[in-house]
């Protein structure tokens, strides 16, 4: 399973775009794990959406900006589809998790 940290979460503005950090694979028995700090933002199907581009299948897209000798860098992009909104703040306005667990995110030091 792939996966990316985004420390801010999602958003639905294409506007915003957010700094996602590739971490290591897992495997299918962590699809369902949330703790203090992870979180299940997504879950889908994706694909190859062009040079250094994943397209998920949520209505959003990963794209590779460069990358150090540790982890590539991403940015984690709201496509403009039906569900985009200008201004949105969605990890306020629904601060639950895919799984339905409720959040409690510190904003002081996003």
């Amino acid at each position: 399973m792939k996966s990316w940290a985004v420390s801010k979460g999602p958003s639905l503005d294409p506007a915003v775009k957010r700094m996602a950090i590739q971490v290591d694979d897992h495997g299918m028995a962590h699809n369902g794990y949330e703790g203090e700090s992870v979180t299940i933002w997504d879950r889908g199907r994706y694909e190859q959406g062009g040079h250094a581009v994943f397209v998920l299948h949520g209505g959003r897209a990963l794209q590779r900006t460069g990358s150090d000798a540790k982890k590539p860098q991403w940015l984690l992009i709201k496509r403009k589809d039906h569900e985009a909104r200008a201004g949105s703040d969605i990890t306020a306005e629904r601060p639950e998790s895919v799984s339905g667990r409720h959040l409690e995110i510190s904003r002081g030091s996003m």
